[in-house]
Order: structure tokens, then C-alpha cells, then sequence
């Protein structure tokens, strides 16, 4: 789901030469056509690669600490905080709090949180950092603009001193878009125009391609192999990675299977699945360089790793949204519309369609599915979490806007 903005605007791997030249190789499938090339890097000394390791990353049961630094000097401790410089040392941003033992592996998370609005007001870091989630998916908050002075080295350090349900201290894992633009962060520039319609017309710069098709105001999607918006994303996960997350989540991989990108893609003889995968391939490497056991969570397009089953060694897990029951786009937390909305699908994301593919592509090949659905009538909430549960999802219920812990909780939590 995406971020809202209010008034306030609160709401095979590749090498890093592809920032250079991304050349085009020919594809052997059924669209005959080129896409980006990636390089395999050398496997970085303690990482771990493709979907056989993920019980070892983020620091599982059997892993060993890992000292990395990044490109600008600055490096983490073994718990994967940075470790501060200069005027960062000492004081409330140096406070790292309690040691706590390392987090789980993704592999073993049950129980996560997901919270995109909000944590820049008063008590929200220390409410959530005082749930019991083994997991925290949220806005990294300082990448909006007008919150560019939000402490995120505090937040990171207060979720990572936070016991999970598991004993373990929490992963913490940053929310980021990679396959639309979003107009209230620090990266859109004022000289941008966004595309008037959700219609095929590009806005300026020519990878903003049209409006968000769910009707996600202040969204765009994009080009996203445009070498302009790669060297933005990079920069936004490697940053991400030094502030100390322990993975990212990112939104709309969708974007490769959108009626315009494929339009844009056919111009420039692309195959937008492959150069999906190749982005999000590039974007893990680049962040692995800096933290080795950081983890990517895609969030849907499940039907990718079908059309390109090599996707299936570059993500550490999945999540589905809507499996059943869904809301409306930027419903806000106590909207009527932001919950309780069967999904009625008769294609390939009715709800059983979408149990088959988690089923059959992911769980079945080790890789963690969570799934995330809005609803709060009782009868609802109940019906997810025990099916859910009962085809091997990771099951989340929480409202639309995602600003708010959520008041429907796992009947285990």
C-alpha cells in the first residue's frame, strides 16, 4: 500500500557498473526483445545469496556477526547499527540503548508490523518500538519532504533495543517505491512535471509515465530502467542501508506488468519483466555491499517469479496484499472504505488464484510469504489470520492507511 500525504506531509546479480552503461542483451523469450545486462559480483564474505541462505540473513540462529563500511567511511556494529562519527557520538542520537541478542532470520519471522504514517508523531517510535512484532516494516520518515530533520538513527536504534515476540530484537526494515515516484520526497525536484492523467502521457523528466492507476494521489509510475531513476533508487537504498535498516520492502515491482511501462518498454526494446529483476538484483547488491545480511521484501507481483523464475534467487521474501479483503486508496484510518472489502477477483488475483501462486512459487521454494489484508469486522480479521495460517502465509489485518499499530493484531501476539 502507499503512503499518504496530508497538509502536514505526514503521512545472476549485477555490478555496480550498471550506474555507468547498462547495456542491452537479447532475450530469449516469447517478447524477443533487450533489456539491461547485469554482472554477477563477487559474493561478499559472509552474505548470503539467492533463497538457500535466508535462514542466515539479518543474523539467524546459526549466523555470525559481520563488521561492513560503506563507500562514505561510516560502518556498523554487529547488530548492524551504524556506528556514529564526530558530533554523532555521544548524546540521544549515540544512545544505542540495551544490547539485545540478534534478530531472527526473515525465515523465521511469524509476527510483523507494518506502519507507513505517523511515526513522526510524539510516542508513535515508542509505542511501536514496545509491541512484540519479530518484525517492523515502516516509512523511514526522513526521505519526505519537510522531514528531512527526523531522527532516523534514533528510530532504527529504538526498534533494534525492542525484544520481539521471539526474544530476539526486531528486524527493522524500511519501506521504499521503486517503480513510482512520489512527489513529497527529498529526491523530486521542483523543475519535475507530473503527468496529468493515468493515461500513457509522460510528465518531465520522460520516466514519470503516468499517474497512479489505484488512485494513490501524488504517485507516479515510472521508467524505471531509466539510467536517471536507477541512480536515485540506489542512492535511496544504499542510504537506507547505512541508517541501519535491516532490509528494505519495495512497492510496485508491480510497475514491470503496467499497461504504460510496457508501451515504454516496447520503444526502447526492453523486456520490462527482465529488467525488473535486474533492478531489484542491482538495488539488493548495492545494499549488501554495505550491510551483507540485508534482506529485500517485494510487495506483489507474484506472477513475476512465473515469467522469470530467476527472480526467485534475488528476493529473501514476498508480500501480498489483498488475498481477501481490501479498502480504498487513500482512505484515512477510521474511513469506512478503508477495510472490509472482499476481493472478488476472477482472474489471476482471485483469492485462490493468489494462494496457488504463494503456495506454488514461493513456499514451496523456501521463501517467506506475508500477506497483508484490511479488514475490521471481527468475522473478517478472524477468517484471515486462521486461513491464512492454515496455506502457510505470514498474516498481517490492519487498515488501509497504514498510519496506526494496528488494532487487529494475530490471535497469537
Amino acid at each position: 500500500m502507499k503512503r499518504r500525504v496530508t497538509k502536514l506531509i505526514t503521512l545472476g546479480l549485477i555490478s555496480g557498473a550498471i550506474l555507468t552503461s547498462l547495456l542491452l542483451i537479447s532475450c530469449n523469450d516469447k517478447r524477443q526483445v533487450n533489456s539491461p545486462s547485469i554482472t554477477p559480483p563477487p559474493p561478499t564474505e559472509g552474505s548470503s545469496q539467492g533463497t538457500n541462505n535466508t535462514e542466515n540473513t539479518s543474523g539467524g540462529p546459526e549466523s555470525t556477526s559481520n563488521n561492513a563500511s560503506d563507500s562514505d567511511g561510516s560502518s556498523l556494529d554487529e547488530e548492524g547499527n551504524p556506528i556514529p562519527s564526530g558530533d554523532e557520538q555521544g548524546g540521544e542520537t549515540g544512545n544505542t540503548g540495551p544490547e539485545t541478542p540478534k534478530p531472527f532470520g526473515i525465515k523465521y519471522v511469524r509476527l510483523f508490523m507494518y506502519q507507513l504514517q505517523g511515526l513522526e508523531e510524539a510516542g508513535a517510535v515508542e509505542a511501536l518500538a514496545k509491541t512484540h512484532y519479530d518484525m517492523l516494516v515502516v516509512e523511514p520518515v526522513y526521505t519526505v519532504k519537510g522531514s528531512e530533520d527526523f531522527d532516523v538513527y534514533q528510530m532504527v536504534r529504538a526498534f533494534k533495543s525492542s525484544e520481539a515476540k521471539n526474544l530476539n530484537r526486531k528486524l527493522v526494515v524500511a519501506y521504499i517505491d521503486i517503480g513510482e515516484a512520489e512527489d513529497y520526497r527529498t529526491y523530486w525536484e521542483d523543475s519535475w512535471i507530473a503527468p496529468k492523467s493515468q493515461k500513457c502521457k509522460a510528465g518531465s523528466p520522460s520516466f514519470l509515465l503516468r499517474m497512479d492507476p489505484d488512485g494513490w494521489s501524488g504517485n507516479y509510475v515510472v521508467k524505471y530502467w531509466d539510467q536517471r531513476w536507477v541512480k536515485i533508487m540506489v542512492g535511496a537504498i544504499e542510504d537506507i542501508a547505512r541508517k541501519g535498516f535491516d532490509g528494505a520492502y519495495l512497492d510496485w515491482v508491480e510497475a514491470y506488468d503496467d499497461e504504460c511501462v510496457i508501451n515504454a518498454a516496447k520503444v526502447d526494446n526492453i523486456n520490462p519483466a527482465v529488467a525488473m529483476v535486474n533492478f531489484v538484483a542491482l538495488l539488493k547488491a548495492k545494499a549488501r555491499a554495505i550491510n551483507p545480511n540485508f534482506v529485500i521484501i517485494s510487495q506483489n507481483a507474484p506472477y513475476l517469479a512465473e515469467e522469470r523464475p530467476e527472480y526467485l534467487k534475488v528476493i529473501d521474501a514476498i508480500s501480498m496484499e489483498g488475498i481477501f479483503f481490501l479498502g480504498e486508496a487513500d482512505s484515512d484510518w477510521d474511513d469506512p472504505s478503508c477495510c472490509d472489502i472482499p476481493n472478488e477477483y476472477e482472474d489471476d488475483f482471485s483469492t485462490d488464484a493468489l494462494i496457488s501462486v504463494a503456495k506454488g512459487l514461493y513456499i514451496q521454494n523456501g521463501i517467506p510469504v506475508f500477506s497483508v489484508d484490511y479488514a475490521i469486522k471481527p468475522e473478517n480479521v478472524a477468517y484471515v489470520y486462521k486461513r491464512a495460517r492454515e496455506v502457510g502465509l505470514i498474516p498481517l489485518v490492519t487498515r488501509t492507511s497504514l498510519s496506526k499499530i494496528t488494532t487487529t493484531p494475530p490471535p497469537d501476539y
